[in-house]
C-alpha cells in the first residue's frame, strides 16, 4: 500500500497506524477449501480513516469456474467511481439535494493486484461509467471446476454526501461495494447489468474506538489496539456487505419473535424512535403471522442521510432517512408503510436465501400492500387526498412532476433517480414504479400472479427450495425467463398511445375498434381500460411484443373512454397520448390574495387561471388579470409550444397603465396580442412554482406585438426583451449569480410608459413608478453564501427547515428613451443584502423564503433615500 506524498505528517502517521492490522492479519488470506457451486469468497482485511475519509483495505477473492469453458479474464466492479463525475446534465437542484456542501468526488483506487503467490496481475479500464469496470487478464486459463485466488490492494474515498453511499455529519451510509467485487455471470458468461452474485465473507475492519460499526451480521469478534478496534464478522450468501459508521448512536433493541431488532438513531432524534419502533414492531407481527415462521434473525436499523428514498435495505440492514416523521400528520401513514415495505424485503431474504432480488422486492412490495389494508382499510391513496386540491400548482406538481424529491414514496410511477445509487439495480436502471411483477401482472393476468405466490409459499413451508420462476412457468404455461431477464438488464424506454379508436351501432350493440402504437425498443406487457356509458369498466392486455394491437369491444352500451396503463406502473414515457378522451385540469397559478407594498404604501392583488389537458406542457390556456403599482391589465391568452424552448402566444388584452409621475396621463386600452417566446432550459409552470422555488430559465427571448382595437384609434407596439441569468456555483448553496436585462419598444401604444425600473424583480432600491420609459437595461449581481448548512427544525409538519443563506447584492440601470439610455450619468445604483431560507414544505416540497432589504446609491429623488424592504418567495433571479 502507498502513502501518497505531501501529505501533512500526522495524516501519514495516521494512516500508517491504520494500516498496521492490515499487515498483521494479511495471512489469513491465501487458503480456501473449493465451494461446491458458483459463490465468490471475500476475505477482506480493511481500516477506516475519519481524518481522511478513506477505506484501505486488501481482499482475497476466491471463486471457481463452473462454466465448461476455461476463464481467461475475470472482472472487478469499483462502485464509488459511480460518483466520480459530476454529471453535466443535472441541474444544481438536483446536486444540492444530494451534497450539502458541494460536490465531493468518491473513488476507488486498486494499487495493486496479485495471485494468490504474490505475483503482479496486469489490468485494464474498460469504458463502462466513470471506469468502474476493471479486467483483469489471468496469467493462465483456469479450467472447469478449478478454483482461483486474486489478491487486491484498493483505496476507497467515502464521498460527503447523502444517499446510500456517502458521509456527512458523523455519519457514514455505505449500502456496499466499498471494496472491489466480482461482475456477475449467467449462462457461462459476465453479465454487467446483473447485481452482484451471493457470496462468503470474512472481514476484519478497524475503525477508530469512538465510533460505532453496524454491519450486515453481528461481530463474532472485537479486539482492542490503543485508539482502535477491530471487528470480525462472517456471513456466508450476502450479494454485498453493508455498513454504517457512527459517533456512538443511541442504541433501542426490540425481540419480535425469533426475529431481533437493534435500531441504532441519533440522540437529537430520539422523538422519532418511537414510531420507528413502532411500526417495526406491528411489520414484524404481520410478517410472522401471514408468511410463516422465521429462523433466529438479527437485523439492524440504522439512521442515513438518504435523499432519494425514505428507507432502503441493505444487507441486513435497514437504513432510515433522518426525515421519518418529521413530515405532514397525513403524510406518515405513507413513510411507516416506506419503513416496512424495506423490513419485509429483508425479512423475505432472511425466509428465502436463495431467491433472485427481483423476486424478493415483488413480495416484499405484496406484503407491504396487504400491511397498508390491514392497519388502514381500504382507505383512499395519497392521490385520492390531493386531486380535490389539485388546483394549486405545488399540489399539481406533487402529482405530476417527475422531478420531485421523493415523490417515488408516494407515487409509483417516479421516474428512475439523477443517480441511481442502489447498488443491486444501479447498472440497470429501473423506475420505481415499473416493477416485474407489475410487468408479469400485465402478461399473465393478477389472478395467475397470485396463484404462482400462493404456490410458491405454500412449496417453501412444506420445506422444499422452489424458484419462483419455475412456479410460473408451470402454472402460466409460457417462459418467461427471456422477457424477466430483458428486465433485468434494461428498463424499457417506450411510449404507447392511443392512435385510433372508431365507433359504430351494430346488430349486437356498439362495436368499437382500439388501436395501440408502440414507439421505442423493448417488451413491456400494458393493460388498457375501456370504460362503457354505464360505468362499466372492460380491462385488455397487450404483450407489448408487437408494435401495434388492436382490439375490438361489443358492448351493449357505447365506449365513453379508453385509458392505457391506468394504474400507472408502466415505463411509458409520454402519458399524454394514453387517453381517450384527455382529461382537462385548472391551475391557479397566480392566487388573488391582496399584499400591501411597504415602499409605495400601495395594494397589490393578481389573479390567474391556467387550463390545460393533463400532462399536456406544450398548449394552455390563460386567463389573468392584476392591479399594481403600475397599473392594471388583463387578459386571455392560448400558448403552444411550437419546438422544444419556443413558445407563440395569441391574446386579447385590457391594459390601464398607472400614470407616472409629471407625465401625462394614459388612456385605457384593449389590444390584440401576438407572442413569441425562447426559455432555455424549459421550466415548467412558469409563475407561481417558478417564483416559489427560485427556478428561471438561464436564458430567456420574448417579443410581442399589440394592435389596439378599441376607441377608434390606430395604435400599436412592438416589444422585446432579453433576460440572461446565470449562476457559478463555488459549492451548494455558495454562489455568484448575475443577471442581464434588456427591453426596447416602439409605436405609439402607451408611449414612454412600458417598462418600470423598480422593485422586487428588478432594482430593490427604487419603487417601481420612480423610472419608467419605452426602453430599459439592468444588471444585477448577487453573491449567495450558506450561513448554515442543516437548521433541521421540524414546525409541526407544515415545513422541515433546510440551509438558511446570505446574500449581498447591487443592481443597476436606466429606463429612459433612446438618447438616454446608454447614458452611463444617468444610470441608478443599490446595494443590499438579504436572508434565503431552503424550506421543505410538508417535509419534502422544495421551496425559498426570501427576505431583501435594498439602499438606493445617490438617489437622484430624495424620497427614494431610504431602506426598501421586501419579503416574498424563492430567489429575485
Amino acid at each position: 500500500m502507498t502513502v501518497s506524498m505531501g501529505l501533512p505528517r500526522n495524516v501519514i502517521i495516521e494512516e500508517m497506524i491504520l494500516l498496521l492490522p492490515l499487515f498483521l492479519l494479511f495471512g489469513f488470506s491465501s487458503a480456501w477449501a473449493a465451494s461446491p457451486e458458483y459463490q465468490p469468497e471475500y476475505q477482506i482485511v480493511a481500516a477506516y480513516s475519519e481524518t481522511t475519509q478513506r477505506i484501505y483495505g486488501s481482499e482475497t477473492i476466491h471463486f471457481t469456474n463452473e462454466s465448461p469453458v476455461p476463464l481467461s479474464e475475470i472482472y472487478l466492479f469499483l462502485y464509488p467511481n459511480l460518483y466520480l463525475e459530476k454529471d453535466p446534465r443535472a441541474e444544481i437542484t438536483a446536486f444540492q439535494q444530494t451534497y450539502p456542501v458541494g460536490f465531493n468526488t468518491g473513488e476507488m483506487e486498486v494499487t495493486a493486484i496479485q495471485d494468490a503467490h504474490g505475483d503482479s496481475l496486469s489490468s485494464f479500464p474498460e469504458l463502462f461509467k466513470n471506469n468502474m469496470l476493471m479486467r483483469v487478464p489471468l496469467p493462465r486459463p483456469i479450467g472447469p471446476g478449478e478454483s482461483f485466488d486474486v489478491i487486491v490492494h484498493f483505496t476507497t474515498v467515502i464521498p460527503e454526501k447523502y444517499g446510500v453511499f456517502g458521509q456527512y455529519r458523523n455519519l457514514v451510509t455505505l449500502q456496499g461495494g466499498w471494496y472491489p467485487y466480482l461482475a456477475a455471470r449467467r449462462d457461462d458468461q459476465w453479465n454487467f447489468l446483473l447485481p452482484p452474485a451471493p457470496s462468503g465473507w470474512k472481514i476484519y475492519f478497524t475503525l477508530p474506538s469512538d465510533r460505532d460499526l453496524i454491519a450486515s451480521v453481528p461481530w463474532k469478534g472485537v479486539y482492542e489496539t490503543g485508539a482502535w478496534r477491530t471487528f470480525l464478522f462472517e456471513a456466508d450468501r450476502l450479494p454485498y456487505f453493508s455498513l454504517s459508521i457512527g459517533l456512538r448512536p443511541v442504541q433501542k433493541e426490540k425481540t419480535i419473535g425469533p426475529v431481533v431488532l437493534t435500531y441504532h438513531f441519533r440522540s437529537e432524534d430520539r422523538i422519532y424512535a418511537k414510531g420507528v419502533l413502532r411500526t417495526v414492531d406491528e411489520a414484524t407481527s404481520f410478517f410472522l403471522r401471514t408468511a410463516g415462521p422465521l429462523p433466529p434473525t438479527q437485523l439492524q436499523l440504522t439512521e442515513s442521510h438518504l435523499y432519494q428514498d425514505l428507507a432502503t435495505p441493505g444487507a441486513g440492514i435497514l437504513f432510515l432517512s433522518t426525515k421519518l416523521f418529521k413530515t405532514f400528520p397525513l403524510l406518515k401513514r405513507f413513510h411507516r408503510m416506506r419503513i416496512a415495505r424495506g423490513l419485509f424485503i429483508l425479512l423475505w431474504r432472511e425466509k428465502l436465501p436463495q431467491e433472485e432480488a427481483w423476486v424478493i422486492e415483488g413480495l416484499g412490495s405484496l406484503e407491504t400492500q396487504r400491511f397498508f389494508q390491514d392497519k388502514y382499510g381500504p382507505r383512499p391513496t395519497l392521490a385520492t387526498w390531493l386531486t380535490p386540491l389539485g388546483f394549486i400548482p405545488f399540489i399539481d406538481d406533487i402529482l405530476y412532476s417527475k422531478d420531485l424529491p421523493l415523490r417515488q414514496v408516494y407515487f409509483s410511477e417516479s421516474s428512475a433517480h439523477t443517480v441511481n445509487e442502489d447498488i443491486q439495480f444501479f447498472n440497470a436502471s429501473q423506475a420505481d414504479g415499473a416493477t416485474i411483477f407489475d410487468r408479469i401482472r400485465n402478461l399473465v393476468g393478477e389472478q395467475k400472479v397470485e396463484e404462482a405466490v400462493a404456490a410458491y409459499l405454500q412449496e417453501v413451508a412444506a420445506g422444499g427450495t422452489p424458484t419462483f420462476r419455475r412456479i410460473l412457468y408451470r402454472l402460466s404455461g409460457t417462459n418467461l425467463d427471456p422477457l424477466i431477464d430483458q428486465w433485468l438488464s434494461a428498463s424499457p424506454a417506450l411510449d404507447f398511445g392511443l392512435s385510433k379508436i372508431s365507433k359504430k351501432k351494430v346488430e349486437e350493440g356498439y362495436l368499437t375498434s382500439i388501436l395501440v402504437e408502440k414507439k421505442g425498443i423493448g417488451v413491456e406487457p400494458i393493460e388498457i381500460l375501456a370504460e362503457e356509458k354505464n360505468g362499466t369498466q372492460i380491462p385488455l392486455f397487450w404483450t407489448g411484443e408487437e408494435n401495434s394491437y388492436e382490439g375490438l369491444l361489443i358492448t351493449p352500451s357505447p365506449i365513453t373512454s379508453v385509458e392505457i396503463d391506468p394504474s400507472h406502473q408502466s415505463s411509458d414515457t409520454n402519458p399524454l397520448n394514453n387517453r381517450y378522451p384527455n382529461r382537462w385540469k385548472v391551475l391557479v397559478t397566480d392566487f388573488p390574495t391582496p399584499d400591501y407594498n411597504v415602499n409605495t404604501r400601495t395594494f397589490t392583488y393578481s389573479g390567474e387561471l391556467l387550463f390545460q389537458r393533463m400532462y399536456d406542457d406544450q398548449n394552455g390556456i390563460t386567463v389573468d388579470y392584476s392591479h399594481s403599482d403600475i397599473g392594471e391589465a388583463g387578459g386571455v391568452f392560448l400558448s403552444h409550444v411550437l419546438k422544444r424552448y419556443q413558445t407563440g402566444t395569441f391574446g386579447v388584452v385590457y391594459q390601464a397603465p398607472e400614470t407616472p409621475i409629471d407625465s401625462p396621463p394614459q388612456k385605457p386600452a384593449g389590444t390584440l396580442h401576438l407572442g413569441y417566446a425562447l426559455n432555455v432550459p424549459e421550466i415548467p409552470l412558469a409563475g407561481f412554482v417558478q417564483r416559489l422555488t427560485g427556478r428561471y430559465p438561464k436564458s430567456n427571448l420574448t417579443l410581442g406585438f399589440d394592435q389596439r382595437f378599441t376607441g377608434g384609434l390606430y395604435q400599436s407596439l412592438f416589444a422585446g426583451s432579453i433576460d440572461l441569468r446565470r449562476s457559478y456555483a463555488l459549492s451548494n448553496y455558495h454562489e455568484i449569480v448575475g443577471r442581464f436585462f434588456w427591453g426596447e419598444s416602439v409605436g405609439s401604444l402607451f408611449k414612454k410608459s412600458r417598462f418600470f425600473l423598480g422593485g422586487e424583480d428588478a432594482m430593490r432600491g427604487f419603487v417601481p413608478l420612480r423610472f419608467e420609459g419605452s426602453n430599459m437595461t439592468l444588471v444585477s449581481i448577487e453573491y449567495r453564501f450558506p450561513l448554515y448548512y442543516e437548521t433541521d427544525v421540524n414546525m409541526m409538519g407544515l415545513m422541515l427547515t433546510h440551509t438558511l443563506q446570505n446574500v449581498l447584492f447591487v443592481d443597476s440601470g436606466n429606463a429612459a428613451d433612446y438618447q438616454t439610455l446608454f447614458s452611463l450619468t444617468h444610470y441608478k445604483f443599490d446595494v443590499g443584502s438579504g436572508i434565503r431560507w431552503y424550506i421543505d414544505a410538508f417535509g419534502f416540497y422544495p421551496v425559498i423564503f426570501r427576505v431583501d432589504v435594498a439602499i438606493p446609491i445617490d438617489s437622484p429623488v430624495k424620497a427614494e433615500s431610504r431602506p426598501h424592504y421586501y419579503l416574498g418567495a424563492g430567489h429575485a433571479f
